[in-house]
């Protein structure tokens, strides 16, 4: 029996350079035989698949950078350090393309371009803001420090900042508290469920947590208790079940986010979220 071709379809998305931007380039492509489609190539670059459907190919864009899966999805975020982003304003709009290649997996393929267009947003408007910890370092056995102020949030791990790390591995001041620890690609925050993490701004104001990547779990699924806070008192809190390698809650207008994982070991990185400058 022949193989029927998929069908790859152009797109056009529009964000505010604030939004998490955030698709999937085969939203509109199709397969006749219903099969799963994937993504081959995005200008000119091979899409890992082989280290499994979650595993990420970053591919450098225009004015940001992307992250892919081998199943179309990707994040985007803008690379603030270019002027043209620096200085986007309300009614500017800046525009990326995908050129990519996809297959249904039994060698049918086809070709799409995915147009990724972002709108500016005026300056005292909110912004979107990604903690990655991946410009921290690596720190030795002998630095002894408190957690820094980072991108205008502060950490605290059960009210404590004190930690020492060596080149990934947690070395505790204090027994059960957590570290910011660098797993070979990015600085992470390590939560051993013992002691809950806290997120807050440094100036005390608010902002919306949208998510969190779980970046390696000690068992899955497992439980989590999520607390938002405003003017000192709870305005959310939630035992959530973690199936996932994304936790996703929308919190709007807090003042501080606690993560406690009940007696997991969790790391979590990426944590998505928008505040006010």
């Amino acid at each position: 029996m022949t193989n029927a071709k998929p069908t790859a379809v152009d797109d056009l998305l529009v964000f505010f350079e604030d939004n998490w931007i955030r698709g999937n380039l085969l939203r509109l492509s199709s397969d006749p035989e219903g099969a799963d489609m994937y993504v081959r190539f995005v200008n000119g670059v091979r899409i890992d698949a082989k280290h499994g459907p979650d595993h990420e190919t970053i591919i450098r864009g225009e004015y940001g950078t992307f992250r892919l899966k081998p199943d179309g999805h990707f994040e985007y975020e803008l690379d603030y350090t270019l002027d043209v982003v620096k200085n986007l304003t309300k009614y500017d709009q800046l525009i990326e393309k995908l050129s990519f290649k996809m297959s249904d997996g039994s060698g049918g393929t086809d070709l799409g371009v995915l147009t990724l267009a972002i709108d500016g947003v005026n300056e005292g408007d909110k912004y979107h803001e990604v903690l990655d910890f991946d410009d921290m370092g690596v720190l030795s056995r002998a630095d002894n420090f408190s957690l820094p102020d980072y991108r205008n949030f502060a950490l605290s791990v059960n009210g404590s900042h004190d930690l020492t790390l060596l080149n990934g591995y947690v070395y505790d001041t204090i027994p059960g508290v957590d570290a910011i620890t660098e797993d070979g690609f990015s600085d992470t925050v390590l939560s051993p469920g013992s002691a809950p993490v806290s997120l807050k701004m440094l100036d005390g104001g608010e902002f919306t947590f949208q998510s969190v990547s779980i970046a390696e779990l000690s068992a899955s699924p497992f439980h989590l208790t999520l607390t938002a806070l405003n003017d000192g008192q709870i305005v959310y809190q939630q035992e959530l079940e973690v199936t996932g390698p994304t936790l996703e809650v929308n919190l709007e207008d807090i003042e501080e986010i606690r993560f406690d994982f009940m007696g997991n070991s969790v790391v979590m990185d990426n944590f998505s979220l928008f505040a006010l400058l």
